[in-house]
């Protein structure tokens, strides 16, 4: 007799009556046993159904096991889930479970522009040229689960989280336009760069005096009350939460390679029997500053119900997280896409651009002769007039300085590398054919200096800081300029990017034009990189002097 669907189905029917109560479980196994050694109907049909669920997980593993040795054959790398173990051994379990630039550099070094490498069973696949990267940004426009495994306190509605495969992306568009109104509107372009001038004014003169500065920690609270007056209308610093809300961050973007255990950092016994308590103090620090996020949503919801006109225009973000309406006029933002709306755009706004201002402000210091000429371009503005400021509009035409960011971001990316997902189908990124379902890993960090495969977008010199690359109308300069990934490509190109040039362009507009930037041991070794919550972060701080210009 065939063996047929409805058998399975009747099979489990009869194994989903229920058993008295007082069966031990090995009086339940007994009678299982008896049912399959009978010659009755019944025992007939649970051997038929048994063969069935066999056959069915056999074919099963026999299509994955064809499946996998496929991509074996087809990409270059681990072929197993402990040779890869060994390469995140090797790239240091301490640095992002050493899911980080290392790993990447190592594997590409070793099988090419293309490798992969297995974990749990699904392969991630790496891309390190930059024509594939953009490939990758168009048509993969999903993201991984293991993004919000390694970002926990972004919340679960974050836009960096969303899926694409069930709509299409639909969902994260109408989120980007919901953002766009806080950070790419020209009225907070405008308004960052006038905070930016207020705020270096009236906090940083001290830089001046000759004494050396630590930039990353000076700038971390400068940073902080930017985004804070622009996003959130109203500096940290004189915020009642503001000290408690940069703690937090701070100590939550810190842990997030390791979710705040200590033993990742350091195996020792007293860590390992810490590490309990490690998470509970993690996860504890995620519910405080969500917390607070939405404390302070809703003391705006009462401020906006109690004076509607006196918000009226608003666009900072909490009053568009309490005011901005649906196709069908009801609120857009529930509890969690708000919490994990104004924690986004904490982080964002603070994070990226913090460390893209330290890595600018140290290469402008070690390449004193690059400095002269953004100085130069910045001179032709005029002289510091804290009355009659450049605009926003003028700061745009700074070709240089914009080369100089770019220049800096390449050599000392912000973001090394991506997390994207082909959910829907499977995708052919150059030569390769990506399986649907798997994590792809654009590698910008090693498309923009690894000596092997950046040469031919940004020339032989990829070691050097050379802002001039991507400078004129020549094919080099071209090339070098759209093969620039900094701030992503594609669906997922970052949102506040143009939020992110304003501040950094005004940034350096006032220091430059009262100060040069040195090195106080110009033959101190170069920074290493940590990679710190998604970010190449200064694995140690260094400081730097300002030297007030005659």
């Amino acid at each position: 007799m065939p063996l047929r669907p409805e058998h399975l189905a009747r099979c489990l029917a009869w194994s989903s009556l229920q058993t008295p109560r007082e069966h031990s479980p090995i009086d339940v196994v007994t009678m299982g046993a008896a049912l399959f050694k009978g010659n009755d109907e019944k025992a007939q049909w649970a051997r038929k159904g048994m063969a069935a669920v066999c056959a069915y997980f056999g074919y099963k593993l026999l299509r994955y096991m064809l499946w996998r040795r496929n991509i074996n054959n087809m990409i270059p790398g681990p072929n197993t889930e402990w040779e890869s173990i060994k390469e995140l051994y090797k790239a240091d379990f301490g640095d992002f479970w050493g899911f980080n630039s290392t790993l990447l550099t190592n594997l590409h070094n070793k099988y090419g522009k293309v490798v992969k490498l297995w974990l749990a069973g699904q392969p991630y696949i790496s891309f390190v040229d930059c024509n594939d990267i953009e490939t990758v940004n168009r048509k993969a426009i999903g993201r991984p689960s293991l993004t919000e495994m390694l970002l926990p306190f972004m919340g679960h509605k974050n836009l960096l989280f969303q899926p694409t495969h069930l709509d299409g992306g639909a969902f994260v568009k109408s989120i980007r336009l919901k953002y766009a109104i806080m950070v790419q509107d020209s009225h907070s372009l405008s308004d960052v760069h006038r905070v930016v001038f207020e705020t270096m004014t009236e906090r940083t003169p001290h830089w001046g005096t000759g004494a050396p500065i630590d930039v990353f920690e000076e700038l971390k609270h400068l940073m902080y009350d930017i985004m804070g007056k622009v996003i959130f209308s109203g500096a940290w610093s004189t915020d009642e939460n503001g000290a408690t809300i940069i703690q937090t961050h701070r100590f939550l973007i810190e842990g997030s390679a390791s979710l705040g255990l200590s033993v990742c950092n350091k195996f020792t016994m007293a860590n390992l029997l810490k590490m309990p308590s490690d998470y509970s103090t993690y996860q504890a620090a995620i519910k405080k500053l969500q917390g607070i996020m939405w404390n302070m949503i809703e003391q705006r919801r009462k401020e906006v119900q109690e004076n509607p006109k006196k918000w009226e225009g608003d666009k900072s973000c909490l009053t568009v997280l309490v005011r901005e309406k649906d196709e069908q006029g009801k609120l857009y933002f529930d509890k969690d896409l708000a919490i994990a709306s104004g924690v986004g755009l904490l982080n964002g706004a603070y994070d990226t651009t913090h460390i893209t201002t330290v890595w600018l402000m140290y290469n402008l210091a070690r390449h004193p002769e690059v400095q002269k000429k953004v100085v130069a371009e910045i001179d032709s503005l005029g002289k510091p007039d804290l009355k009659n400021l450049p605009t926003y509009e003028k700061l745009r035409e700074l070709k240089y300085l914009d080369a100089a960011i770019r220049e800096s971001i390449r050599l000392r990316m912000t973001v090394p590398l991506g997390m994207r997902g082909n959910y829907r189908e499977d995708v052919k990124v150059g030569n390769v054919i990506v399986p649907k379902g798997t994590t792809i890993l654009p590698f910008t960090q090693g498309a923009h200096t690894n000596p092997k495969f950046a040469p031919e977008y940004f020339g032989d010199d990829v070691d050097k800081f050379r802002p001039e690359r991507f400078m004129g109308d020549s094919p080099e300069a071209s090339k070098a300029r759209a093969a620039f990934h900094g701030f992503g490509g594609g669906f997922r190109m970052c949102i506040g990017f143009k939020f992110a040039e304003a501040e950094l362009k005004a940034i350096f507009v006032y220091f430059l034009q009262r100060y040069t930037i040195e090195l106080p041991d110009p033959n101190a070794p170069s920074p290493e990189m940590l990679y710190e919550s998604g970010c190449n972060a200064p694995k140690e701080h260094f400081s730097l002097t300002f030297k007030p210009r005659a």
